[in-house]
């Protein structure tokens, strides 16, 4: 692609990480201690693939404090926002969520579908 003369092309560059596993973990355990939560019907919704944030590195973690504060995970559901976005493939989400998506609930949201 030619630029025009004088533009200036920055460059791409990834942030810098500043939250770490431990990190997100404690800041979780401080939130669960000052809000109880009703986990009878755990409910969780995640982003789709064009909004990827850790999902496979952070899910297990966020799983580990919601057990250690009573979660069932066998009655978790784990909803995908998907808004107007095409429903993503099963190799799409293990790539999305990691592992978690072999163990747990996925429930695949389609805003267009009123009963849903």
């Amino acid at each position: 692609m030619v630029l025009p003369v004088g533009a200036v092309q920055l460059p791409v560059a990834e942030t810098e990480k500043i939250i770490t596993p431990e990190l997100f973990r404690a800041g979780f355990a401080d939130f669960f201690r000052q809000n109880p939560l009703d986990l009878a019907r755990p409910i969780l919704v995640v982003a789709d693939k064009t909004r990827l944030c850790g999902y496979p590195e952070y899910l297990p973690v966020l799983l580990a404090e919601l057990q250690e504060r009573g979660l069932d995970p066998v009655r978790l559901r784990i909803l995908i926002a998907y808004g107007n976005h095409a429903r993503q493939s099963d190799e799409e989400c293990l790539h999305a969520y990691g592992d978690s998506y072999r163990s747990l609930t996925f429930l695949h949201h389609d805003c267009k579908d009123r009963d849903s």
